[in-house]
């Protein structure tokens, strides 16, 4: 059985218990098909991390709550919830206690804590090697005393993992025992197909993809038609008065998918995709302008369209209803485009054509 093992960043990244991807693993090891590790280090980084955000998230709300203009939103249900009162101990004993849940109900293997060999750790910390090697190198001892762990482990199990990692200080970790990367996606995606093409799935799912191309194309479109028609996305590079918006193109250029979940009768995707776009903007024209000394303002007498071109990416979170071969629905339901990714148009590429 493969063992796994997934680092603090990556429940970082996938915010905590909520990721989708993270819980498909923890069921997968759950399953048996394959065998999570955590070290105890990791787990209690990841507490600890929780809890810092927790903090900060509280007090984003506390200074948002603060402004008189805010409570007009206390005159509706949904608004009334941003003003309950928060105990901080019940959510963190909350999360704390969901998370050691899903560590037993997943079968998790968890390496304790246990005695080392600290020279090692202590002469890289002190010779500025790796992974002591930035400016604050006290904060990679978890890291340091977590890869350890993990290898001492390994060894005496005589037992090769894959851990799951962005981090720099493991990613450049060099050890015959361990492979490590960032791309857990990947890894998933490809167990998972393993699974639907047992079951017959993955060639339904493959056609629905194909079927279904013209309808994506055009829920990413709409998508970003939408978006580009608000004027304040473009207020960060263009300082004149913007008097017109005309978005004249939004195409799909290609797009993959990879699975993220299966459920009972569902199996959910997220659809990466590339694509151009182009909007004309209608702006002052500063080369017709005059500035009013007494009045301290300038007066513009043409105007002049600009083009914005940009190619970009885009995310989309799919569903699919798949039974059996024989027994499916012929269209995705759309769950989600970009979550959690503001939209912003970057003005490194802006150029007036």
């Amino acid at each position: 059985m493969e063992h796994i093992i997934l680092d603090t960043n990556i429940f970082l990244k996938e915010n905590f218990l909520e990721g989708k991807r993270l819980n498909e693993l923890f069921r997968l090891s759950e399953e048996e098909k394959l065998k999570l590790v955590l070290t105890k280090i990791t787990i209690e980084e990841i507490k600890n991390n929780y809890k810092k955000l927790t903090k900060q998230a509280l007090d984003n709300l506390a200074t948002f709550r603060k402004p008189f203009e805010s409570r007009v939103l206390r005159n509706n249900s949904i608004g009334k919830t941003l003003y309950c009162k928060i105990d901080k101990t019940q959510i963190l004993n909350e999360f704390n206690e969901n998370f050691e849940r899903l560590l037993l109900k997943s079968k998790v293997l968890i390496i304790d804590y246990s005695e080392l060999n600290i020279k090692n750790i202590f002469d890289k910390y002190f010779n500025n090697a790796f992974p002591f090697n930035s400016a604050e190198k006290k904060n990679e001892f978890p890291d340091a005393f977590a890869l350890a762990l993990i290898e001492k482990w390994c060894i005496e199990n005589k037992q090769e993992c894959t851990i799951f990692s962005t981090d720099k200080d493991f990613l450049n970790f060099k050890s015959i025992h361990l492979n490590i990367t960032k791309d857990y996606e990947t890894y998933l995606d490809e167990k998972l197909h393993f699974y639907l093409t047992e079951k017959h799935q993955i060639e339904i799912l493959d056609k629905l993809f194909i079927d279904n191309s013209d309808k994506i194309d055009k829920m990413v479109k709409e998508w970003y038609v939408e978006k580009l028609y608000d004027e304040s996305l473009y207020h960060h590079f263009i300082y004149v008065e913007i008097h017109d918006i005309e978005v004249t193109e939004v195409n799909v250029i290609s797009k993959t998918y990879k699975i993220v979940s299966i459920e009972e009768e569902s199996i959910e995707i997220e659809v990466n995709v590339e694509l151009k776009y182009s909007v004309d903007v209608v702006i002052d024209d500063e080369e017709f302008s005059y500035y009013d000394d007494e009045d301290k303002t300038t007066y513009f007498f043409e105007t002049k369209s600009e083009t914005i071109e940009r190619t970009t990416n885009a995310k989309l979170s799919l569903l699919a209803f798949i039974e059996n071969k024989d027994n499916f629905e012929d269209t995705f339901e759309l769950l989600e485009i970009n979550k959690d990714k503001p939209f912003e148009i970057d003005d490194e590429k802006y150029e007036y054509r």
